[in-house]
């Protein structure tokens, strides 16, 4: 699915994506991570962030790394493009509201933390693993797949009464 600039949060951001890069690691330095790595080679449309988080979780310590990805959001140029020397009528990934938003969503989940849940918890679908063929995958990319089955199985296993759709008034 492709994002629109116009349809996502911080259209209106200003803010150059290096700032929103140091405030990044600035929070995550704040909650405690000092394992931070970044891709960064915004010209080639290739940012990715991957941290470590070392934490107790009933009396374990466990270390998962996080791996994390800016939204694509698109935008709509027309003009002389710097990076490509040419001008440019179409869509580029809009690095600053991109930036932006994964800053909020990190700070959103690090301040859940404040109330008792755990890191890993918050991060747990960006948790990176290696299969055993030596592939690198994300817990999320395990996990999406299987929902519907998962659900079915859940529900059956509970004998929960169907949920039924409210409309209208309480």
């Amino acid at each position: 699915m492709k994002i629109l600039s116009k349809d996502a949060p911080y259209s209106g951001t200003d803010t150059p994506i290096e700032k929103s890069k140091d405030d990044i690691d600035r929070i995550l330095r704040k909650y405690g991570v000092t394992k931070i790595a970044w891709v960064f080679d915004p010209e080639k449309d290739n940012i990715e962030l991957h941290f470590q988080i070392e934490e107790d979780i009933q009396g374990s310590q466990v270390a998962p790394v996080i791996k994390l990805r800016p939204p694509e959001i698109w935008k709509v140029v027309r003009g002389y493009s710097k990076r490509d020397q040419r001008m440019v009528n179409g869509q580029v990934i809009y690095w600053p509201q991109a930036m932006r938003c994964l800053f909020w969503y990190i700070k959103s989940h690090l301040e859940m933390t404040r109330l008792g849940y755990s890191k890993s918890m918050e991060f747990l679908p960006h948790i990176s693993l290696q299969l055993p063929d030596g592939r690198e995958t994300e817990i999320q990319d395990i996990i999406i797949p299987r929902l519907k089955r998962l659900d079915l199985v859940a529900l059956k296993a509970a004998e929960v009464p169907a949920l039924e759709e409210r409309t209208g008034e309480p």
